[in-house]
Formats: structure tokens, C-alpha cells, sequence
């Protein structure tokens, strides 16, 4: 039997420790369940469905009249930006946080200026192109110029290369650049813009390259992260963008560009500052569908060391994933922001609907207010054309008793009324006397009429009119009042012999006597007293009748010359307006509704 060889023992030694990596750093919540819009296959193109009927409806709105126009071009502001055909890449930060080393990072090479100060003043919009080249706009002027790093450096550098001193950019409105085999996609734009916290220009440089951005590549400085500066304004910017909109980006600085000390960093600064991004922003509203992302890089290892570590490949790869307007990212930043945006079109509206209620309150109240006066005048004119009436009837039945009364104590009058020349022809001529007395009256009755009239505002009120209106009063007729004496044939056959002497005007009913004896004299006074009676009884009955015709009378008068309300100058309430813009502001509220859902279904 051979000998068993005896077992060499092996010493376990234990695996070597193979350092990790810093990696990208991503907020874990539940993600939400997503209908509407996502990635549709391997190319990145996105099924729109609700979105792009959103579009249309968005369209639709812009065409409407009802809208005013101030709104109806934000609209059409708000389609331009859902349709535009670039994705609008931002990268921003505190200043010198390394925005201009990392895009050279991305770009793959040191074109645009850097240094210790704050370098970048002007915005630069960076395109591929089919060859190098750049062009400064300013005050409305295109001109090119050399794209290198010198030339880019005097166009927008803040601080004069020379004097130190800080230079008036002012008039530098952009710089674009059309780079040959950047890593840029036909259908994306990167921005470079002036850092945060510098001075009150630069800072709204910055906000004016950030509303452009679909995306915001914040980037983050390792030594100073997250200043208070900086949270304000990334706060400002998730409230019209929405929580899609941002990605961090952290540039580490590294006393040496070596493995060790970027494994050091991400073992101890990373974690840390990772905490305080996910503390700033806890109740931003991020989620599984739009998680708060953070990226650590060191932008000047990627460029100079090696692209392959330091955070280059996922550097490379979240920038080429938003390679156009269609991805999921940019589509979540666009609708928020036409949400928002449309919220704010909704208060402007709301706005002018409260201007508009109030306006046509206030017309209303000034119609109801000028009717209530002309009324009022109306009333208080009919109660002093009342009065100048009421005065001219009385005035006239005292004349019309003054006369009366008169006629009445005359015998011969009386003797003449009861003859057979014709107690009717008497009457009349009774009355006519009685008109004639009243003419006076009347005619300053006319005139006070009149000037009543145009001191109520009746400016159209004129002598005729008045005096037409009015001569129904002297249309009264107290002939008939006075009745035909009766008489027997003997007494009318001699009171007809003697009705014409000279001696009936001043013997009382001698005549009679004479005549006819006792018996016919009996007979003609009584005949006499009834007419007597009746004939001072015409100005009662007169006054009766004209206060009879006063109120036809007014009503006449007030028909003819009414007092207007003067709402001519008023312009009429515009209730259908006013339905208009409660219409276009319902439509507006649903339609930032229907955006604001959209946005919160896309997942990233």
C-alpha cells in the first residue's frame, strides 16, 4: 500500500479589498405607476398620448377671441416651448464651483475660459457644428468671431485680463458656439452661464439661462457646497420647473488627481454632502418618478487623467441620455413649467375677472344711482308743477268768482239771461268773460312751468309745448251751467217787449209790475234767483272741474318733458364679457390641472 502523501495545507489569505467607486447617488421613494408618457423603445422616442393632445388643446386656446391678447401670446409662448425642437441643457452653480470645467469635461477639451475668479459674465450656448466657430450677439448685432479660449475669454470674462478691474458685459446678450464632433446631440443645446452669488448681474444671468433650461446640471463645489444663496435659488427654480428639471452635479476638487484620494472622497465628503442635498430639498416633492439625483465627478481628472474614471462614463452617459426634446426628463421639466405658468396666467385672469365684476358693478350702480335721481327729480318736479298749477286753479276760480258775482248783480244782466234772446248765448258769454279773467293766470302759469322745467335739466322744454299742453284747463266750459229759463208764454212775450228798455237797467223788475202785474214779477224772480245761484255757483264748479284735469294734466306734461336718466355717458355693463373671461379662466385653471397631473405621471 503507498503512503498516503500527507495534505498540504493551504494558508486562506484573506481577498484583497477592492476600493468602490464613487457612484451616483439616487433618492429611493416609491415610484408611481405611469400611463401617460414614457420610454416607448431604444431609440429614447416618447409616446406622447395625453401630452400631445394637451398640445393641441393648448393651441386651441390660443386661437380663442374670449381671451385677451396679453394672454393669448403666453400661450402661444407656452405651445413654442412644448413643440420647440431643442432640449435646453443649463449648467449652472455657485461661482467658481467649476460650471466652465466641467462643460470642457464634457466637451472633452479646455476651450472655454476658467480661472481663480469669477470668470464667465455672458451666457454661451454651445451647438455642434460642422466646424468650429462663434458669434457674439450684441444689441441686436450677429458677429463672428475666433472660437478659441482667448477669444471666448474676451468676449466673457468679468475680470479685464490686464487692469483686474470688473468689466460692463452689459451688451454682450450671447455667445454661441458651433463646436466640430462635440458630444452633442443635433437636437440639444448646453448652456454655460454666470455663477450664482457674485454680484446682482450675474445673478440674473444665471436665472435668465436657467428659465431657459428643460434641465439644470447643477453643479456642486466639494469644499462649500450648497450655500443659502444657492438653495434659494434652486428653490425659485423647482417652483416653475418642477422636481424633473434639476440633476446635481458634484466636482470634487483633489489636492492631487489620483484614485486614492477620489476613493477617499467618496467614502467621506460624498455621503456627507449627499445628506445635506437630500435635507435642502426633502420637501421639494421628489419621488420615484423624478428622484433627486446627485453625480460626483472631478471635472479636471476627466480631462486631464483619464475619461473613463473619476465620474466620467456616468457623466457621459446622463448627458447623452437627454439627447432631445422627446426624453422623459424634459417632457416632466416643460409641462411643469407650462403649468405653472399657466396657474399664473389663471391669477393675471383672475385679476382682470374681479376688474371686470367690479367695473360692471360699478357701471350698474351708477345707471341705478342716475335713474334713482331722475326719479327723485322726476317726483319733485311733479310735485312743483303740482304746486303751480294747483295755485293757477285757485287763482282762477277766484277770478272766475270776482266775475261771477259781478254778472250776477246785475239786474240787466239777469233779466238778459232769462229772456228769449237766449239764456245759452248768456252762458257763453259768461264763460268767455270767465277765460278772458284767467288769461293772466294762465300765461304766468306757462311761464313758471317752463322755467320749472329747465331747472330740472328739461332743456328740450319750450313755450308752445308748454302752452299746447296746459290750454286744456281753458278748455273748460261753464256754459252749460247756467240753465235756459222756462217762462210762460205771456211772461216771455212782454219781458221780450220790455227787455231792451232803458228803464229795465235801473228800476229792479219794475217793468214787470208795470207790465204784467204782481203775478209775473213773482214769476221772473224766481226765475232770476234760480240763475242767479247758478251763475255764482260756475267758479266751485270750475274748480272742481280743473283740479279733475290736474293729474291727466301732469302726466301729459311729464310724458312730453321727461327728465332722462343721463346714462348716456355711462357705458352699458358687459355681462357677456364678463362670462367670457370666467369661461377662458375655467379653461386656464383645467388646463394647468391637466399639465400639472401630466408632469407628475412622467417617470424619469
Amino acid at each position: 500500500m503507498k503512503a498516503k502523501k500527507p495534505v498540504k495545507k493551504v494558508s486562506q489569505k484573506p481577498a484583497k479589498k477592492v476600493p468602490k467607486k464613487p457612484a451616483k447617488m439616487v433618492s429611493k421613494k416609491p415610484t408611481k405607476k405611469v400611463n401617460h408618457l414614457r420610454a416607448s423603445d431604444s431609440d429614447g422616442d416618447i409616446a406622447l398620448g395625453e401630452a400631445e393632445s394637451f398640445v393641441e388643446t393648448l393651441k386651441d386656446i390660443s386661437l380663442e377671441s374670449s381671451f385677451p391678447t396679453s394672454i393669448k401670446n403666453r400661450i402661444e409662448a407656452m405651445v413654442d416651448r412644448l413643440t420647440k425642437d431643442e432640449a435646453v441643457l443649463t449648467f449652472g452653480g455657485h461661482f467658481k464651483a467649476g460650471k466652465s470645467a466641467t462643460l470642457n469635461a464634457a466637451l472633452g477639451r479646455s476651450l472655454l475660459p476658467s480661472a481663480q475668479f469669477p470668470e464667465t459674465g455672458a451666457i454661451c450656448a454651445i451647438r455642434r457644428g460642422e466646424k468650429d466657430s462663434a458669434t457674439v450677439c450684441r444689441n441686436g448685432s450677429r458677429i463672428a468671431t475666433e472660437c478659441t479660449t482667448e477669444a471666448i475669454q474676451a468676449i466673457c470674462s468679468l475680470t479685464d485680463g490686464e487692469t483686474g478691474e470688473r468689466r460692463d458685459l452689459s451688451e454682450v446678450e450671447l455667445v454661441e458656439l458651433r463646436l466640430q464632433d462635440a458630444p452633442i446631440s443635433d437636437t440639444a443645446v448646453w448652456l454655460d452661464s454666470p455663477g450664482v452669488n457674485d454680484d446682482a448681474f450675474a445673478d440674473d444671468r444665471a436665472w435668465n439661462a436657467a428659465k431657459e433650461a428643460d434641465v439644470l446640471i447643477w453643479i456642486l463645489w466639494n469644499e462649500h457646497p450648497l450655500s443659502e444663496c444657492e438653495i434659494a435659488f434652486l428653490q425659485r427654480h423647482l417652483k416653475a420647473k418642477g422636481v424633473g428639471s434639476m440633476v446635481f452635479v458634484l466636482n470634487c476638487f483633489m489636492r492631487e488627481d489620483t484614485e486614492e484620494i477620489w476613493q477617499d472622497l467618496a467614502s467621506r465628503q460624498v455621503p456627507r454632502i449627499w445628506k445635506k442635498v437630500e435635507e435642502s430639498f426633502a420637501d421639494n416633492g421628489f419621488d420615484g418618478n423624478a428622484p433627486l439625483t446627485m453625480l460626483p465627478i472631478s471635472a479636471r481628472a476627466i480631462l486631464n487623467v483619464d475619461r473613463k474614471r473619476f465620474g466620467g462614463p456616468e457623466m457621459d452617459r446622463l448627458l447623452d441620455e437627454i439627447d432631445s426634446p422627446l426624453h422623459p426628463r424634459v417632457w416632466k421639466s416643460r409641462l411643469h413649467s407650462v403649468a405653472a405658468e399657466l396657474n399664473q396666467a389663471a391669477e393675471d385672469l383672475s385679476g382682470l375677472l374681479d376688474s371686470a365684476k367690479a367695473e360692471n358693478s360699478r357701471r350698474s350702480q351708477l345707471r341705478r344711482d342716475t335713474d334713482t335721481r331722475a326719479k327723485r327729480a322726476t317726483k319733485q318736479l311733479r310735485e312743483s308743477l303740482g304746486c303751480l298749477i294747483q295755485k293757477f286753479v285757485s287763482d282762477w276760480s277766484s277770478i272766475a268768482g270776482a266775475i261771477a258775482s259781478q254778472y250776477a248783480s246785475t239786474d240787466v244782466n239777469m233779466l238778459k239771461l232769462i229772456t228769449l234772446e237766449g239764456p245759452v248765448d248768456h252762458g257763453e258769454r259768461l264763460a268767455r268773460l270767465i277765460r278772458e279773467g284767467g288769461r293772466r293766470a294762465f300765461s304766468d302759469l306757462c311761464t313758471s312751468v317752463e322755467k320749472e322745467l329747465r331747472k330740472s335739466g328739461v332743456f328740450n322744454a319750450d313755450a308752445s309745448g308748454v302752452t299746447r299742453l296746459l290750454e286744456t284747463f281753458l278748455a273748460v266750459n261753464t256754459a252749460s251751467r247756467i240753465t235756459p229759463a222756462s217762462l210762460p208764454e205771456a211772461v216771455a212775450k212782454h219781458l221780450k217787449k220790455i227787455a231792451g228798455a232803458s228803464v229795465a237797467a235801473t228800476i229792479l223788475f219794475h217793468p214787470f209790475v208795470l207790465v204784467g202785474g204782481a203775478a209775473l214779477a213773482v214769476i221772473a224772480n224766481q226765475h232770476v234767483d234760480r240763475i242767479r245761484r247758478e251763475v255764482l255757483a260756475v267758479p266751485e264748479w270750475l274748480a272742481v272741474a280743473a283740479r279733475g284735469l290736474l293729474e291727466p294734466c301732469l302726466d301729459s306734461v311729464m310724458k312730453q318733458f321727461p327728465i332722462a336718466a343721463s346714462t348716456e355717458e355711462i357705458p352699458s355693463p358687459d355681462p357677456q364679457g364678463e362670462q367670457d373671461l370666467e369661461d377662458a379662466l375655467n379653461r386656464l385653471r383645467a388646463g394647468a390641472a391637466k399639465a400639472e397631473r401630466l408632469a407628475a405621471e412622467i417617470a424619469i
